[in-house]
């Protein structure tokens, strides 16, 4: 099974800086609250990622119920809104509109030298090894145009097809090969792309299911989500600032993911953990509190060692699958 390393010098200032991000959650805490008031949230009877009913709570985030599947261990948001409420959330939400208008705009050049450029090279790749690098490609809740630009600019695809997108693409699809796509005829699809997608649905399986309908045969499903079981959210739970609901309802570990994949119909080709921030976001909210606890070998490595060894663990959980941020891919298997 392939796998990704980036060795890159990202800092997550560049992506998230501090005063952006510091506005993003307070509004985002605003609207939740409201969003909560007038929401019926429904209780899930089994675990989204293997289907286990064996349940125990974990955590609370933001009035948010978080459990954790007792076989897997995939963390989730159990009672959660559905998914129209949330899609009405996600396009409605002042904070959202003010990460995509103000945040990732800001950001946009750091975003497309360490995210949009590797991704776009990550899908062509992979589609070229496995014969799907022509045809349609489905993008689905677009939220950075500037990758599907990559694509087009680098790739093969006869047409790319925008569906549900998160953001304004009027400029985009004015362009020749772009289009909105409200419905995609099944069994037409060389590749799908979800990026950030899977963690904030109702039914992740549902999603997978549907994907597998559009996809020809062999067709490639591109997913990026974070693990419950990568380094920095296994330490740091509800203390990690990056995990936010309703955006994040599913953190799917390691063996969540290999199980959610099987059940969607599909066959695991890539498996990669290449984020770059881990030990950072650790070493951020030990600064923030230093009273939480870690295990004494990591407590040591991260405050009282030195910045080499910093790198090298962050180097390490890239190259051992422990990493929070996570890049699949998967081969629709025949029916």
């Amino acid at each position: 099974m392939r796998r990704v390393v980036i060795q890159d010098d990202l800092r997550e200032a560049q992506i998230r800086p501090d005063s952006g991000f510091n506005t993003y959650i307070e509004l985002l805490e605003r609207d939740l609250e409201v969003f909560l008031a007038d929401t019926v949230l429904v209780e899930l009877d089994v675990c989204p990622a293997c289907g286990s009913p064996d349940a125990f709570p974990d955590f609370e985030k933001m009035r948010i119920s978080y459990v954790r599947c007792g076989q897997c261990r995939t963390c989730y948001a159990s009672p959660r809104p559905e998914m129209e409420a949330l899609d009405q959330f996600y396009a409605e939400s002042d904070a959202i509109q003010y990460w995509n208008s103000s945040v990732a705009e800001r950001t946009a050049s750091a975003r497309k030298q360490y995210i949009f450029s590797p991704r776009a090279t990550w899908v062509l790749e992979t589609a070229g090894v496995h014969q799907q690098e022509d045809g349609l490609l489905v993008d689905f809740y677009t939220k950075y145009p500037v990758y599907l630009e990559e694509l087009k600019t680098k790739g093969s695809f006869s047409r790319i097809l925008i569906r549900k997108p998160a953001v304004s693409i009027d400029e985009l699809v004015a362009v020749e090969g772009f289009e909105v796509a409200n419905k995609i005829e099944e069994g037409t699809v060389s590749v799908v792309a979800a990026f950030e997608v899977i963690e904030r649905l109702f039914d992740p399986l549902a999603f997978m299911q549907h994907i597998h309908r559009l996809l020809r045969p062999g067709g490639l499903v591109f997913l990026t989500t974070l693990s419950i079981s990568g380094f920095d959210l296994s330490i740091l739970r509800e203390n990690a600032r990056n995990l936010l609901p309703p955006t994040h309802l599913t953190l799917l570990s390691y063996e969540g993911i290999h199980r959610l994949i099987e059940r969607g119909g599909f066959s695991l080709v890539e498996f990669s953990t290449p984020g770059q921030l881990d030990v950072a976001l650790v070493l951020d909210a030990l600064q923030r509190d230093p009273e939480i606890a870690l295990p004494p070998v990591i407590d040591s490595a991260l405050r009282r060692r030195g910045e080499n060894v910093h790198e090298d663990l962050q180097d390490f959980l890239q190259k051992a699958n422990l990493s929070s941020h996570v890049w699949i891919a998967a081969q629709k298997l025949a029916s």
